[in-house]
């Protein structure tokens, strides 16, 4: 039984992050792509999901540091197009 609630509590924590990631992050770093591809270079993006911290090393851990990467690199994303509104003329 507690086993089990482990796995739904570390389950449910990765489910959490994807969410927030395809919600959050994935979904305004394309409205902010869409806008640039429009001619408007006045639009934002802040990436908002947090790492998840200390993955285990068991299945559900690997899937943490799956999306922990996953995360990192839409960070990285969103960093070189804010990075690329910055440096184009206004």
């Amino acid at each position: 039984m507690l086993v089990s609630r482990g796995i739904r509590r570390s389950a449910a924590a990765v489910l959490e992050r994807l969410r927030t990631l395809e919600r959050r992050c994935a979904t305004e770093l394309r409205a902010g792509l869409d806008a640039v591809a429009a001619g408007d270079l006045t639009v934002e993006v802040v990436a908002s999901t947090p790492p998840i911290e200390n993955p285990g090393h068991d299945e559900i851990g690997q899937i943490a540091a799956a999306t922990n990467g996953i995360r990192d690199r839409i960070a990285g994303s969103v960093e070189a197009y804010n990075s690329m509104r910055d440096r184009s003329p206004a």
